[in-house]
């Protein structure tokens, strides 16, 4: 049986990656308005928006889900593996000509305005390497540009999932999508014994630990409820809601409209219940509302995203709604928009020296300056996709004909 077109297979992903990017950005915009001089709406709307942090989280499930999804129509069809060489090129070109150039950037500024620091060479040093994510002395791979953090994590996720694609195709097992739902069940299993592990026996002492001593203070702060394995298997999510994707698609023709209302009515309820989480837990210390002690409200955030993920594809209404044309722009140069807004903020403190956590009293004036701040970093994104990214991207494209990346 034929399967849906590839946009319907993956309907909604511009749209998710898209929220996800202005989660993250509304998260760090409203660290930069004091929050005790605002009146009571400002102040729940404002605490609203800082858990735009987990949209870190989300990007971690789209990861696994867009990664995921040719090795999941190659296994329902009963093809040979893709290439694991081509998937490795693609994310290399996607991620790390843009990355590299933002983080030496980044780097040379933080030598230059914050030289005392520590370890500011060996952080660097792991940044360039993408494995950052394993200690917390390098979790921050440069001083002043702190979203910079979670591409190690990234990169980390796609070798594990390269690993265990190579082992998954070479199980003896019979191709079935429920046969291959368990595999990768099994494999979230291990992942949260190996996080639950890190919480064993990674704790970090209480010397220079907190926020308060900047980067590095942080980084041990968050370590080791911030560790690799536990970040794979958010990860792990996006993949099994690829496979549950697949197994609902191979159920259409190809001639065949999107399916009931039915996946409406579920993408809509999955929304809501996103929403309704964050604004429930707006008041909620970290780590709340999560098992084991995990960022961004795991599992329940992650399972919510995945199943918006999972079932969009085969909406009516909710597809065309959530990857509407905005989105799609958004979506196209949201890497850009993620490397790039955190150091425009910090860098603005230059002539604007309030722009810093809750610095900014009044709101107008907040909206002002990290508006004006946003629309230089949109145009920094948007000149970066289409005149440096992209051609690399395509250059990656070209070099195969399997497409496994996003």
């Amino acid at each position: 049986m034929v399967l849906m077109s590839v946009k319907h297979r993956l309907g909604g992903a511009d749209g998710v990656r898209a929220l996800a990017c202005l989660m993250v950005m509304a998260h760090h915009a409203c660290q930069r308005l004091n929050l005790p001089a605002q009146g009571p709406w400002v102040q729940e709307g404002q605490l609203f928006l800082l858990t735009g942090a987990a949209g870190v989280g989300v990007f971690f499930v789209l990861s696994g889900f867009l990664l995921a999804s040719p090795f999941w129509r190659a296994w329902g069809e009963g093809a040979g593996r893709p290439s694991l060489g081509t998937f490795a090129l693609r994310r290399w070109a996607r991620i790390a000509p843009a990355f590299w150039t933002n983080l030496t950037l980044t780097f040379v500024l933080s030598l230059t305005f914050i030289p005392d620091a520590p370890n500011q060479v060996w952080r660097y040093l792991s940044g360039l390497t993408f494995t950052s994510s394993l200690t917390w002395q390098t979790l921050f791979p440069v001083e002043i540009n702190g979203p910079l953090w979670s591409i190690g994590f990234e990169v980390f996720s796609y070798a594990a999932l390269a690993l265990f694609l190579f082992l998954w195709f070479l199980f003896p097992m019979k191709r079935t999508m429920v046969g291959g739902l368990a595999f990768w069940g099994g494999v979230f299993a291990l992942t949260v014994v190996g996080h639950l592990l890190f919480l064993a026996f990674g704790q970090t002492d209480s010397v220079l630990k907190g926020w308060q001593y900047g980067m590095s203070g942080g980084a041990k702060y968050w370590w080791p409820a911030y560790n690799p394995v536990g970040f794979f298997s958010t990860f792990v999510l996006g993949v099994i809601a690829a496979g549950v994707n697949e197994g609902v698609g191979r159920k259409q023709a190809p001639d065949q409209k999107p399916g009931s209302w039915l996946w409406d009515a579920l993408v809509f309820a999955a929304l809501a219940a996103w929403a309704f989480l964050l604004w429930t837990l707006r008041r909620e210390p970290d780590f709340a509302f999560s098992w084991p002690t995990q960022p961004y409200y795991f599992p329940t955030f992650a399972l919510l995203v995945a199943a918006v993920l999972a079932f969009t594809p085969h909406t009516r209404i909710m597809r065309v709604f959530i990857d509407n044309p905005v989105a799609r722009f958004i979506a196209t140069i949201s890497f850009g928009l993620y490397i790039w807004h955190y150091l425009f903020l910090e860098a603005s403190q230059l002539f604007w020296p309030d722009v810093h956590y809750f610095g900014i009293r009044d709101i107008g004036d907040w909206a002002l300056k990290v508006g004006s701040i946003y629309a230089a970093a949109l145009l920094v994104a948007t000149v970066s996709w289409y005149f440096f990214e992209k051609r690399i991207v395509e250059w990656s494209q070209n070099r195969g004909k399997t497409s496994p990346g996003k």
